[in-house]
C-alpha cells in the first residue's frame, strides 16, 4: 500500500493544484476542445475506411453475369466459350477469327477484364484510377506526335466485368453455393487460368514490376486441390485485372497480354500514370523495363 500511495503522490498532488488554481482549468477545457476539434478528421477517416466497400456500380455497366453458371448458361460462360476459340485461332494463326470471336468485348481489339468483389478495397482504387483516366484520355493516352507532328492514337479503353460474390435470383440448382463456385467445374474456365498463368508470369511488367510473387502465388492458388475445394473469397484474390491485346503489335502466343492484381501508386494520379504505361508499353511494361 505506501508503495501504491508514493506512486499516486504525484498525481494527486497534480489534480490538488489543478482544483486549487482557477486560471487553469479553463485552459484545460479549452485545450480539450481543441484536441477533439482537431481529431475529428482523422476519427472520420478511420470510420470511413473501415466502412468502405467497393462501389460497383463503375464496373456493373459492362458486368458479364453469373446468373446460369450452375447450368452452364451464363454470360460469363459464353465468355469463356468465346475466349477459348479466340485463343486456338490464335495459335493457329488465323487472327482476323480471333478478333472476331472477342470483338463484342472490346473496342479497337484491346480491353480489359475485371474479376472483383463488393468488399475489395483493391477494386476501388483501380475503379477510381481507370475512371480518371477514362476522362482525361486525349490529355494521357493521345497526346503524343509522330516524326511528321501526327496525333499518335491509341487503341480506346473498354472493359467488361465480372463481379465474383454477385447474388443471383434464389434458384435450388445453386445449393446455397455462390454461382462463382461453379466456374471450378468448368474445363472452358480452367484453360482460361493456365493461360492466364503462362501469359501473366511471362509478361515484361511480370519481369520488372513490383508484384511477381503475388502474380504467381495467386494465379496457382486458384488451380490448387485446396482452391478447388475452398471458399472462393478465400482464395480468388481480387482485383484480378487481365488485359486482353489482339493487335498486331501482340506477337505473342497468347491474347491474354497482362495480368495484375493492383494499380500501383500512392494516389489516383499516380495510379492512373501506372495504367498509362501499361496502354503505351512503357516503363515496367516496356522490353527492357525502363522506357
Amino acid at each position: 500500500m505506501k508503495v501504491l500511495k508514493k506512486i499516486a503522490a504525484p498525481f494527486i498532488a497534480i489534480g490538488r493544484w489543478i482544483k486549487e488554481t482557477a486560471w487553469v482549468q479553463p485552459l484545460l477545457i479549452v485545450g480539450c476542445v481543441f484536441a477533439i476539434i482537431f481529431s475529428i478528421p482523422s476519427i472520420t477517416k478511420a470510420i470511413q475506411e473501415a466502412t468502405k466497400s467497393t462501389d460497383i456500380e463503375w464496373y456493373a455497366v459492362n458486368q458479364l453475369s453469373l446468373d446460369g453458371t450452375a447450368k452452364g448458361t451464363s454470360e460469363v460462360d459464353k465468355f469463356l466459350v468465346d475466349y477459348n476459340n479466340a485463343q486456338d485461332a490464335w495459335s493457329d494463326g488465323k487472327y482476323d477469327e480471333a478478333r472476331s470471336a472477342m470483338s463484342k468485348y472490346g473496342s479497337g481489339d484491346r480491353f480489359v477484364l475485371f474479376f472483383i468483389q463488393s468488399d475489395c478495397t483493391g477494386c476501388e482504387d483501380t475503379q477510381e484510377a481507370y475512371s480518371y483516366l477514362t476522362d482525361n484520355w486525349d490529355s494521357l493516352i493521345n497526346n503524343e506526335t509522330d516524326s511528321e507532328g501526327n496525333t499518335i492514337k491509341y487503341a480506346d479503353f473498354s472493359y467488361v466485368s465480372i463481379i465474383a460474390d454477385e447474388e443471383v435470383e434464389d434458384d435450388a440448382d445453386y445449393e446455397k453455393k455462390n454461382p462463382f463456385e461453379y466456374l471450378y467445374g468448368n474445363g472452358n474456365f480452367y484453360s482460361f487460368v493456365y493461360d492466364a498463368i503462362a501469359a501473366g508470369t511471362t509478361s515484361n511488367y511480370y519481369r520488372f514490376g513490383t508484384e511477381s510473387s503475388t502474380i504467381k502465388t495467386n494465379l496457382e492458388n486458384i488451380v490448387s486441390t485446396e482452391s478447388a475445394s475452398g471458399s472462393f473469397s478465400a482464395n480468388f484474390q481480387t482485383p484480378m485485372i487481365v488485359e486482353f491485346n489482339l493487335t498486331e503489335t501482340n506477337k505473342s502466343q497468347y491474347i491474354i497480354a497482362n495480368v495484375l492484381y493492383k494499380t500501383v501508386g500512392d494516389d489516383v494520379y499516380e495510379r492512373s500514370e501506372f495504367l498509362v504505361d501499361m496502354w503505351k508499353r512503357k516503363g515496367v511494361f516496356s522490353d527492357n523495363g525502363k522506357e
